[in-house]
This record gives C-alpha cells, structure tokens and sequence, in this order.
C-alpha cells in the first residue's frame, strides 16, 4: 500500500512540475514574441500554446502513420 501511495504522490508531483515548467515556457516564449511582432502578452502565449499543440498533434499523427506502415 505504501508504494502505491508513494507512486501517485510522485505523479501528482511530476505533473505539477510539468504543468508549472510548461506554463513558463509558454509565457517566455510568447514574451519573445512580443518583441518580434506587434502582439500583446496574452496573445503572444496563446500563440505559443497553440503551436504547441500542433506541434504535438502533428508528431501524434506521423508516428501513428509510421507505426501503421510498419505494421502493414
């Protein structure tokens, strides 16, 4: 029981980590944006978060892909 405890206390942590490191980035990178292009910072790192997610979608997708080719 003490391990199972010890595991979901370590996600809780990684996750809060991760969430926290990630908001950073976001904002960081959209602050740079702002010097490059006539943007506030809110919409800086809502462009920022978007690109992201993109970016992650289109890693999602051609894995997916590959994994198919590879399976057929």
């Amino acid at each position: 029981m003490k391990s199972i405890r010890q595991a979901i206390v370590l996600v809780l942590l990684l996750t809060l980590a991760l969430t926290v490191l990630g908001s950073a980035l976001f904002i960081g990178f959209g602050a740079l944006l702002t010097l490059w292009l006539p943007l506030s910072l809110f919409q800086a790192s809502c462009l920022a978060i978007g690109a992201a997610f993109t970016l992650a979608a289109i890693i999602f997708a051609l894995t997916s892909i590959v994994s198919f080719i590879a399976d057929h």
